[in-house]
Parts: structure tokens; sequence; C-alpha cells
């Protein structure tokens, strides 16, 4: 459970603790193949966030899905 506010740092200890073990999980039941996507969040966009997304994405083996900002095609809740 997650008692504070979601930061960049706490993003990214986040992501280290559970993403990237989910991710290798699926690579060793052979799935190549994966896509990481989040919103705009400030502690998504944050040039740290970024930075290590990127590093993690080269050494992990997946890639990253650039959300556009405001749009809500990609939002299901704005259709209803």
């Amino acid at each position: 459970m997650i008692e504070n506010i979601v930061n960049k740092e706490i993003y990214i200890q986040l992501l280290t603790e559970h993403l990237l073990p989910f991710i290798d999980l699926l690579h060793d039941e052979g799935i190549h193949d994966v896509i990481f996507q989040q919103d705009n969040a400030s502690s998504h966009t944050a040039t740290i966030t970024s930075k290590w997304l990127k590093t993690a994405a080269e050494q992990h083996g997946f890639i990253i899905m650039q959300f556009p900002t405001n749009s809500p095609d990609l939002n299901p809740i704005e259709r209803l």
C-alpha cells in the first residue's frame, strides 16, 4: 500500500520493484513484445523518470508508448 503522494522518486521505486520483475517474467514466459504505457502525470513525465525509463527499456527489452497530451481517444472515460 502506498501511503504517500506518488512523486517521481516513489514512482521510480514502484517501477523498479514491480514493473521490471514483471517484464522479466514475461520474457521468461516467451513474451517479448512488451509495451509500457503511462499517462502524463507529473511523476511520469519528470526528466529523471524519463531517463530512468529509457535506460530500463533498453536493459529489459520493452517499448515505451508515448501518450499524447489531452487525447480523449485514448481515454475511455471520456466517452462516458
